[in-house]
Order: C-alpha cells, then sequence, then structure tokens
C-alpha cells in the first residue's frame, strides 16, 4: 500500500492539537494508536 507523501511529514512529537491516529484492522482489532488516542478511547469506554 502506498501512503500519501504528506504522511511522512507526520512529526512524532507531542502537539497540543486535538489529533489522534487510530488504525484498526477488518476483524476490528486495533492496529495502531497514538497515546492521545488510547487515552481519547479508555475514556470513551468508561462512559455510562
Amino acid at each position: 500500500m502506498l501512503l500519501d507523501p504528506s504522511i511522512n511529514q507526520i512529526s512524532s512529537q507531542p502537539s497540543d492539537s486535538l489529533q489522534a491516529v487510530l488504525v484498526v484492522a477488518v476483524d476490528g482489532q486495533i492496529q495502531f494508536a497514538t497515546e492521545r488516542a488510547r487515552c481519547w478511547l479508555k475514556n470513551f469506554l468508561r462512559r455510562p
């Protein structure tokens, strides 16, 4: 799979923006998540 060349410009450094990356496989398993995405998902699943 080829990714957009701009994907190489994504910084791995923390930022103050409200961005997160979550990659999920077709079967529903999480393949990759940034720390912010993990935090958001954990908080979302805790809600009643």
